[in-house]
């Protein structure tokens, strides 16, 4: 039998006080910024984050943050990977996601257990697998609000592939409510690139609900291997319309899944094993053009959701009505 914990004596997310070596092995390297970049004063470590999640299962998580020059209480995106992990395109990501001075994190959900050495334990593909991603998020997040330099309310998730469908599935107000509470906090944006209309639909995207207020962005590839014509615009209808309505889908009609692998590997692989049930293999589409696109959508898409959480958190409350 489980044995029990209370919230009150156990946090379920905590981070551990002191960063790892850079340069342990096995750790997530941090990318040197060039003498003429402007990010270069930015400051990156690793850190090892215990996650506990509501259903008492218990996971060691390295990730790679790098914080801004300047102080202050700044937003933050975590970035996350997709079934290859944490590589050259989410450090992309994140660096341009950075040069806007909002701190970045890059997560890897799939190195380490409880006891630091086997794989993790859950995931696998289907609804179940993203829901446990779009659990550890959200863990991550109530780790957050305990650091004095993070800005709670202007947090947001971005993945790629099964990484951006666990990304936009935090958004399901009863898996939030699970892990942080009906008063807790909640993700201010979530973004996905290339995650596959149809598996976003089989895996619950397109559920009752109910979700969070958080706008939504998926970026799809018009050239997925996974997707039948018209995958992309049943997701869309089958929403329910408050949903539909903070959700954006861009597609780029000759992009397939990875079109940002051009970016960082010189051979990029022709097809990867998908993580989607019944799904095959997944053929890569690479697209420089729309790899540096995609990443401008996205950071304008994050800070037009970072300014609406200001006005939204900034804004008056309406005055009690005196009853004349």
């Amino acid at each position: 039998m489980r044995a029990s914990r209370s919230r009150a004596s156990l946090p379920r997310a905590a981070l551990l006080l002191a960063p790892l070596l850079l340069a342990a092995p096995g750790a997530l390297p941090a990318a040197e910024a060039p003498a003429d970049d402007p990010v270069g004063e930015q400051r990156s470590e690793v850190m090892m984050l215990s996650l506990f999640l509501a259903d008492s299962t218990f996971q060691l998580v390295p990730l790679l943050v790098t914080w801004p020059a300047d102080a202050g209480p700044r937003p933050a995106v975590i970035v996350l990977h997709d079934q290859l992990g944490p590589d050259g395109r989410t450090e992309h990501l994140a660096r341009s996601i950075g040069q806007m001075g909002w701190v970045t994190l890059q997560p890897d959900l799939l190195r380490l257990s409880a006891d630091g050495v086997a794989p993790p334990s859950g995931g696998g593909t289907g609804t179940e697998g993203q829901e446990l991603g779009a659990r550890q998020l959200l863990a991550i997040l109530e780790a957050l609000s305990g650091d004095p330099r993070i800005d709670l309310r202007r947090v947001a998730v971005v993945g790629l592939g099964d990484g951006g469908r666990a990304a936009l599935l935090a958004a399901l107000e009863r898996l939030a409510a699970s892990e942080l509470g009906a008063d807790g906090p909640r993700f201010a944006a979530h973004a996905a690139l290339y995650p596959g209309c149809g598996a976003l639909r089989a895996e619950g995207l397109a559920a009752p609900g109910p979700w969070t207020a958080a706008p939504e962005q998926i970026l799809a590839g018009g050239r997925d291997s996974r997707d039948r014509e018209g995958d992309c615009d049943a997701l869309l209808q089958a929403m329910p319309p408050e949903h539909r309505a903070r959700t954006q889908l861009h597609r780029y009609a000759q992009a397939g899944y990875g079109w940002d692998m051009g970016l960082v590997w010189r051979a990029p692989p022709a097809a990867l094993p998908a993580t989607d049930a019944g799904a095959g293999r997944l053929a890569v589409v690479v697209d420089d053009a729309v790899a540096m696109n995609a990443t401008g959508r996205v950071v304008s898409f994050l800070g037009a959701a970072f300014e609406a959480a200001i006005r939204t958190t900034d804004a008056p409350r309406p005055e009690a009505s005196s009853g004349r």
